[in-house]
């Protein structure tokens, strides 16, 4: 397990997540209430599409490649089978892992927090996903990782504990887009880096 500092800054990750929240407020809290809504009606069948597309949205402003946009949410149904198993495998994997002893548990979702992410921006089977989001956690500090994905689980928990019931549920969809901007963005100054590395190390052709 990879103790390099050289992964991702934590605190970039605060202020470029409250930045790009910030810039499409309005927006993404209509995601996050939508997801909110669609994926419990749906028995979470289409969790896998809908939350690929949230974190895509949040990726596309990050990198400023296109404004997000409300549709963009629903834009990856073309690759359902491959999101339902990238969204389901990890969460079922977990759930097992928890179910037997915390650490394993929370060690799998760690590992494969990229999964959906990989799916799209790197266009990747299922399989070459869960692969990939593991060696990019070991490779780049996977306790720097854990540290992130507690400091998720502890914002819902406080967001849904202080105030338990509806309340509780309307500032959690507030806070969604904060917590997963988190991820989105840890992802993004990896690849962002491991592209520029790929490109310096380019044989330059006579």
């Amino acid at each position: 397990m990879s103790l390099s500092s050289e992964s991702f800054d934590v605190e970039h990750c605060f202020s470029e997540s409250l930045e790009t929240y910030r810039k499409n407020f309005l927006l993404f809290v209509l995601a996050s209430l939508t997801l909110f809504i669609l994926g419990p009606l749906t028995f979470f069948i289409i969790m896998g599409p809908i939350q690929a597309g949230f974190m895509m949205m949040i990726l596309y402003s990050i990198r400023n490649e296109e404004k997000p946009k409300f549709d963009d949410l629903f834009k990856y149904f073309n690759k359902f089978g491959s999101l339902i198993l990238g969204f389901f495998v990890p969460v079922i994997c977990c759930f097992i892992g928890l179910f037997f002893l915390v650490v394993p548990g929370f060690l799998i979702i760690t590992v494969w927090m990229y999964v959906l992410l990989l799916i799209i921006d790197n266009d990747l089977s299922v399989v070459d996903a869960l692969r990939e989001s593991y060696n990019i956690v070991v490779k780049n500090n996977i306790w720097k990782h854990i540290i992130l994905l507690l400091m998720v689980l502890v914002i819902q928990s406080i967001v849904i504990g202080i105030h338990p019931g509806p309340l509780g549920l309307i500032l959690a969809i507030f806070a969604y887009p904060l917590t997963t901007g988190l991820t989105v963005s840890a992802y993004n100054q990896i690849s962002s880096r491991e592209s520029a590395e790929t490109k310096d190390n380019t044989p330059v052709k006579d």
